[in-house]
């Protein structure tokens, strides 16, 4: 069982990930997590990375999001290069940045629809 905003959701592992059960079937955790932080449903395109490697920590603070798998493995090949030196932390901040202005934009959004 995975909780998250107080409510508890079914679980199970599929190829190391946590899926939950919603309304709308089967989902990865980490999905789940990402769209309820940014406000909105991911675009098909779009790859969320787990920054430590551990597929079950789903925690937010270990989640980047790409817009496109291109972007993603770029971002492999730089920490491959670079380990997790300053031009590699210097890439995550800019994408947690990106996060928390969709977060916001999408935030402000809602607040003017009502």
């Amino acid at each position: 069982m995975e909780e998250i905003n107080n409510q508890i959701y079914q679980s199970r592992i599929d190829n190391g990930y946590i899926r939950i059960k919603t309304d709308e079937g089967w989902i990865y955790f980490h999905v789940k997590i990402m769209e309820d932080f940014i406000g909105r449903k991911l675009n098909d395109s779009e790859v969320i990375h787990h920054i430590n490697s551990n597929k079950q920590d789903n925690s937010i603070k270990n989640l980047l999001l790409f817009p496109n798998q291109k972007e993603h493995s770029k971002f492999h090949v730089r920490l491959k290069k670079f380990k997790y030196t300053q031009p590699t932390k210097t890439l995550i901040n800019n994408l947690k940045l990106n996060m928390l202005k969709e977060r916001q934009k999408n935030i402000i959004q809602r607040s003017c629809l009502g």
